[in-house]
């Protein structure tokens, strides 16, 4: 019994000093491809779109992977840690300033503005990192392909009430279970890398790549005048009826709520990031999409259900992606949060040529990236309040 209790103590000693070890002197010298295998508060120190190792006077991204940067410039870059592969380098680039993403591909609202930023920057100092200052500004990136999709499958797995109600429980629920990090995390980070890396192995030994060359559909979409075909594409939230499509807005709202309740001296920005299928002319009447969040049978097993090949009026996906535009912009100013919308920007460039592609149709390009960064940029210290322009590029 005394041996296996000097064994137990001994390997914990030894986890610790190499979680201690690896973190404070390794952490900087792990290529980019890395960073999406560690904990939160670890990515904090790998960034490559900050000039000092502990960000200082930085500004914070949250979003989904186009936060991350997935795509094919980051695919080109190929985990070399001089090369740029997002719009985080593109705003550092362009400020000089600092740029921490906290995103993650696949999160709701509620991850990238709660879940993420308590994980980061919650739970008290931890003797494996060195201590972080709260950021001095905050952008947080709407996607409109699936962040109310998003939403939508968080209601059902936190069994949040579908009424009147919904805006005050998900108020509890951050409160008391998303949005609070417990200081026993500290001494989870290095196990939590090796299980992300683990999950990473065998899942990539189980299915085929989901990003490289997409099958060709129907699609049409008009590039400097010429029909081009693409393949399947995300479309903004067609699926949800009115009722969820108010639910995934409310999750938003409460989100960005709680994240300027919490952090009340650092100002934050909306930036509105159009699905592919609402950036460009269609040559042909109809979108065939792909990744459509199946609400019925998420209600039903409480995650989401993706489905694609189905069919949608382009005048609809137009639509749509301004009437969430909207939402999301009355949220934010509602909650104090600058806005920008941009659609007009990435619809000018996609008239003259693809911001998709050529491999991975669900996340922009490098000229994509770029547009996206300028913007952040050009509003990096302001308070924007731009309109939802549903407007197209002349010619």
């Amino acid at each position: 019994m005394i041996n296996a209790g000097v064994a137990a103590a001994s390997l914990a000693v030894t986890y610790l000093a190499i979680q201690f070890v690896f973190f404070r002197f390794l952490l900087a010298d792990l290529p980019p491809n890395v960073r999406p295998y560690l904990s939160d508060r670890a990515r904090v120190f790998a960034q490559t779109s900050a000039a000092h190792e502990i960000p200082h006077d930085y500004v914070a991204l949250l979003g989904d992977s186009y936060g991350e940067g997935v795509g094919d410039w980051m695919l080109a870059a190929g985990g070399e840690k001089k090369r740029p592969f997002g719009s985080a380098d593109v705003i550092h680039a362009q400020t000089g300033r600092d740029i921490v993403s906290f995103a993650r591909a696949g999160a709701s609202s509620a991850d990238a503005m709660v879940l993420r930023v308590a994980h980061a920057l919650r739970g008290g100092d931890c003797y494996a990192f060195p201590p972080v200052e709260e950021p001095k500004r905050f952008v947080v990136y709407f996607y409109e392909g699936n962040d109310l999709d998003d939403n939508n499958t968080l209601i059902e797995r936190a069994a949040l009430p579908r009424s009147p109600r919904l805006a005050a429980a998900t108020d509890v629920f951050f409160d008391h279970d998303y949005g609070v990090e417990s200081r026993w995390q500290c001494y989870n980070h290095l196990a939590e890398m090796v299980e992300r890396m683990a999950r990473f192995v065998i899942r990539e030994k189980l299915r085929r790549p989901i990003y490289i060359d997409l099958p060709e559909s129907r699609n049409r979409i008009l590039v400097a005048g010429t029909p081009t075909a693409t393949p399947e594409l995300q479309v903004p939230s067609m699926a949800l009826d009115d009722g969820a499509m108010a639910d995934g807005i409310t999750v938003f709202d409460r989100a960005l709520a709680w994240l300027r309740r919490n952090f009340p001296a650092a100002p934050a920005t909306v930036v509105y990031i159009p699905s592919p299928a609402a950036i460009y002319r269609h040559a042909v009447a109809e979108v065939v999409g792909r990744d459509i969040y199946d609400l019925d049978t998420a209600r039903k097993l409480g995650r989401a259900v993706l489905l694609d090949g189905r069919a949608f009026p382009v005048s609809q996906v137009y639509a749509h992606s301004q009437r969430i535009c909207e939402g999301i912009r009355a949220a934010s100013l509602k909650n104090g949060a600058g806005f920008v919308d941009a659609r007009p920007e990435l619809r000018a460039a996609g008239a003259r040529q693809a911001v998709h592609g050529p491999h991975d149709w669900r996340h922009v390009n490098e000229t994509g990236y770029r547009i996206i960064g300028g913007l952040v940029a050009k509003h990096i210290d302001g308070r924007p309040e731009e309109a939802c322009d549903d407007r197209w590029p002349e010619g």
